[in-house]
């Protein structure tokens, strides 16, 4: 049975309220006072939460602030009634992080309309998650495996050899092991690196307080930033001579860890996926709605339908076409672009090269 929390110091309406929603077949708790009530919901973790506004000494912007701090309580929708209904008021109760707000007096059927709507809203949340937590752990049982064992097995494979035979393995030979070694560790290590970053960013993405926490972010030195992050992927490719950097300085909403993230994985995609000799430009520029990132090359691209189809671990005609990771890089990036209010445009012809451009905000939204 759905449990709903009903905090009011008037006696009368909170009697009147928990009433009419026993009558509509929900559990209802009650709390004569804020100090109450973030007890009790942080005691039963009720599904909503109906809270007045004014109360003394604790008051509804004191219980909502409570409840959002606690990791336990944090997603529980929330619902201010007060007879409070000037603008501020209601601003701040929905900056605070509330889902609705009733002005008293309120109709029994706008109370229904108000919680039945929450309740939906959360469903349909929760369903989202878990439906992407199903993908998810189907997209892992059939990747994960393969992009585990290659570089653990380079590295079990050499480690073994090295072990035995040490002692009568020329000089010249244990470097070429050495780096081998290093590089599989490098690759296992990417692949955890991505595997946990992607997680963490589906979560943080089903949260709003979250993703206005990320929003309020600003970085100044963008090209200070991408300029030495792309020589260095160039030079890893041993391909400097092929890069092509065009940098304009500029604000970005969005703190340095993720630009950084986003650049070098589409920028090692574009050196991963062309051939030595074509040119991959990166570009920086400020127009009308803020920071511009474009990152090009002459490589194979992609089909709209790939396109389209861009998802975690997807990795696209394997068959043809030897990749390593599981296909995340893109996919991370497009996630942290959404989630700081900004997008991904996709310019390809497949076959002849492939264009990314990344808009994001210049100021922090709010």
């Amino acid at each position: 049975m759905t449990r709903i929390l009903v905090i009011d110091d008037d006696d009368v309406y909170r009697r009147t309220v928990s009433s009419l929603l026993k009558q509509s077949g929900f559990d209802v708790l009650e709390a004569t006072n804020g100090h109450s009530g973030v007890e009790i919901a942080q005691a039963q973790t009720p599904d909503l939460v109906i809270c007045d506004v004014v109360m003394e000494r604790f008051d509804g912007f004191a219980v909502i602030d409570r409840l959002r701090m606690d990791h336990s309580t944090s997603e529980i929708p929330f619902i201010f009634m007060s007879g409070l209904s000037d603008r501020d008021t209601v601003r701040k109760g929905m900056n605070l992080g509330a889902d609705d707000f009733l002005v008293k007096p309120f109709s029994f059927s706008d109370l229904l309309a108000a919680v039945d709507a929450r309740l939906t809203k959360r469903k349909e949340i929760v369903n989202d998650v878990e439906r992407k937590l199903a993908q998810l752990r189907l997209s892992i049982s059939l990747a994960l495996p393969h992009e585990l064992r290659t570089p653990l097995a380079g590295i079990l494979g050499f480690a073994e050899i090295l072990g035995d035979e040490a002692n009568i393995i020329p000089p010249n030979e244990l470097v070429r092991m050495g780096k081998m070694l290093y590089r599989s560790g490098e690759r296992l290590g990417r692949v955890i690196e991505n595997f946990m970053t992607y997680a963490q960013i589906e979560i943080v993405g089903t949260d709003p307080q979250k993703v206005a926490s990320l929003r309020k972010a600003q970085l100044s030195g963008s090209k200070t930033l991408i300029g030495p992050l792309s020589r260095d992927k160039a030079d890893h490719y041993k391909r400097s001579t092929d890069l092509v950097l065009d940098l304009h300085e500029g604000p970005v909403a969005m703190s340095g860890e993720f630009l950084s993230k986003i650049s070098s994985e589409l920028i090692d995609n574009a050196f991963k996926f062309t051939e030595a000799g074509s040119k991959v430009e990166v570009k920086t520029h400020m127009n009308d709605d803020g920071f511009v990132l474009t990152i090009s090359d002459q490589g194979r691209g992609m089909s709209r339908k790939q396109i389209e189809e861009l998802g975690a671990y997807v990795q696209f005609e394997r068959r043809y076409y030897e990749q390593q990771g599981f296909g995340l890089g893109l996919t991370i990036s497009k996630r942290l672009v959404e989630i700081h209010g900004g997008k991904m445009e996709f310019e390809t012809r497949e076959g002849v090269g492939f264009t990314i451009q990344v808009h994001l905000p210049a100021f922090p939204k709010g």
